[in-house]
Parts: structure tokens; sequence; C-alpha cells
């Protein structure tokens, strides 16, 4: 008998050691894990509002107030029972086919700067020196810098998109990384019939259809170009996540006539998010630190909570360092970004170094 009760009260507190692993590698396996955006239905909430620019905009759009549309292209696994507004097909072009419908229907009403972003708080393409946050992103967003830029990217990053990441150059059946390679001279034909000599040998920029522009980069192309692209998404054989991913070369090219889109990181990171690093090279520091946070994050999975929970423990430790050093960076690259002539100066050309 006092075998068996010692039996069951091992048996009770390994029962409860799982539990308490699970419960841990559960909080543990949600904190800052994103997954990229999958291809689905798309629908968009739009809100309209009138900001004022920051008092770091360049001296001749210092005080200009500036009406804003924030366009937010939802997947249909997300929650879009408020959508005001629907693509005419659901399913393709991911983003691409909700922003060229949007440009289309107000092409006339445009507000003086239209942001386009995705509905994730927390995605896998806002840099860690922004936090890995589209709401600290949007909140330093110097209205001022992105109004006199035409159009620019959300995203800064260089790492797979510049200078000349994509090559036209490339056959079908070339399945070398990025995969889109190979269709972007199609793409550009049958949007807008550039072909042969005129089409760019390399594209360039920050992925990943994410931006602002204003209403004049928008007119840059008629009303009709916006219907054609509809068009094109809805009928094409080409997959979802190509026509997807060949936009999101196409976008800067659209709005600025460059196939290379490729500012220089750490101007962009002060100038447009007034987060100024005094040290370029500390931008590449919290990024392999933010690669190595999440390495470690990827190996906290229940099985290894079980079988070594004390490396585990000491990963969490890690991470936790990892996450304080950054912020602290970051928090001393805003207190610097403070200094209007530091802005300036990045703010003048920010495609050379």
């Amino acid at each position: 008998m006092g075998a068996s009760r010692r039996f069951r009260k091992r048996s009770y507190l390994a029962i409860a050691l799982l539990v308490l692993l699970i419960f841990a590698w559960i909080d543990r396996c949600c904190h800052g894990t994103h997954t990229k955006q999958d291809s689905a239905s798309l629908d968009a909430q739009t809100e309209t509002r009138s900001h004022d620019s920051q008092p770091s905009s360049l001296v001749s759009e210092k005080n200009q107030n500036f009406t804003v549309n924030l366009v937010i292209a939802s997947t249909s696994k997300d929650d879009t029972t408020t959508a005001q507004y629907r693509p005419p097909v659901p399913r393709v072009g991911r983003e691409a086919m909700i922003y060229h419908t949007y440009f289309h229907d107000f092409y006339d009403s445009l507000p003086d700067l239209s942001i386009m972003i995705h509905p994730h708080e927390k995605p896998w393409h806002i840099e860690p020196a922004l936090a890995q946050s589209m709401l600290f992103a949007l909140n330093n967003l110097d209205l001022g810098v992105a109004h006199q830029r035409g159009y620019a990217n959300l995203r800064v990053g260089w790492k797979e998109s510049c200078p000349d990441w994509v090559d036209t150059s490339r056959e079908y059946g070339d399945e070398r990384r990025p995969m889109e390679a190979p269709y972007m001279a199609g793409a550009m034909y049958h949007n807008f019939g550039v072909y042969g000599s005129d089409l760019p040998r390399y594209f360039g920029g920050p992925c990943c259809s994410q931006f602002v522009v204003t209403k004049e980069a928008v007119h840059r192309h008629p009303r009709e170009q916006y219907k054609r692209s509809t068009d094109w998404l809805a009928e094409t054989s080409w997959p979802d996540w190509i026509t997807g991913r060949t936009w999101e070369h196409m976008f800067p090219w659209m709005f600025t006539g460059n196939a290379v889109d490729c500012p220089m990181e750490w101007k962009v990171f002060c100038g447009m998010y007034h987060v100024c690093f005094k040290d370029p090279s500390t931008i590449t520091d919290i990024n392999d630190l933010w690669e190595e946070r999440q390495d470690l994050l990827d190996n906290m999975d229940l099985w290894q909570w079980m079988r070594h929970p004390q490396i585990v423990m000491r990963s969490n430790s890690r991470v936790r360092e990892i996450e304080d050093i950054v912020r602290w960076e970051v928090a001393r690259a805003m207190a610097r970004g403070q200094d209007e002539d530091i802005r300036r100066a990045a703010s003048v050309n920010m495609f050379e170094d």
C-alpha cells in the first residue's frame, strides 16, 4: 500500500509539472511570434483624418496640415465585419487588389496622403528599430517628410531587397529566390505595356507593400490605369502569391518612376521616424540581436520545455535581455532624434550616404 501511494504521489507531481510546463510554453510561444501574411480574400477599412505634421517636418512644410486616409487591407482570416469597402473579386493579388480598387474609386477625392497597410499590429516586416510595431511606426511617421518624398515604403531594411534583388532577365522555370523574378517582365507588360529596352533590368526596394503615397504620385497615372491593374489581377492565371509579389516591386516604379527605391536605412529611420542612431552600425547590431531572439523563440517548443527546462529558462532570460537592449538603443536614438538639425540633415538626400 505504501509503495502504491508513493507511486500515485509521484504520478501527481509529474502531471502537475507537465501542466506547468505546458502553460509556460504557451505563454512563451505566443510572445513576439508573428507569421507572414497568407493569400486570402481582402477587405478594407478606410479611415480619413486630418493630422498636424510633426515639428520635425522639413522647413517648407513644418506647420502644414495634411489630410490622411489610413487604408487597411485585411485578409479573410481577420475580423472584417466592420470593413466599409470590399474588392470586386476576392482571393486575388493579395493586398494589391484592394490598393488598386481604392486608388480607382477614390481617384478624384484622394487626401494629401494615403497610408496603405496590412491589419497586423506586430508584422514581421516592421524592423525591431521600430519596435516591430505598426502602431509605433505610424505614431512616429513624419508626415512632412513622407509628403515631400511622394512615395515612401514603411519598411526600411535592405535585406533581400536592395539594391538589385529582382533580375527581370531571369526566365520561367528559374526557381532561385526571389521566385517572382521571372514573372516581372510579364507583369510590367500586362500592367503598363512596358517591354524590351524600356523594361528595367533590376528592381530593388524594401518589401512588403506597406507604404505612404501622395495624391500627386497616384495622379502620375490616369484613373484607367488602376482599373487595368484590377482587371489583370482578376483575370490572370498566375498564382495569387506571384501577382502580389510582383506588385511589391511595381508600386515604387508606379509612383516614382524608379525601379530601384533604396534610400539609406539610417537616414530613413532618422528623417522619417525620428529614430536617429549616432552610429549607423547600431542598426545592424539590433537586427542581429533580433534574429538571435527569434531563433531562441523558435526553439522554445513544448518538447524543449519538457526535455530541457533549464536550457529553455536560460534562453527565455536571454530573450528578455535582448529586448531590453533593443529598447534602450531605440530610446537613445529617439532622444537624439529630437534634434531638428540632425533630422534635417538626414532628410536632405536619403539616397546618398
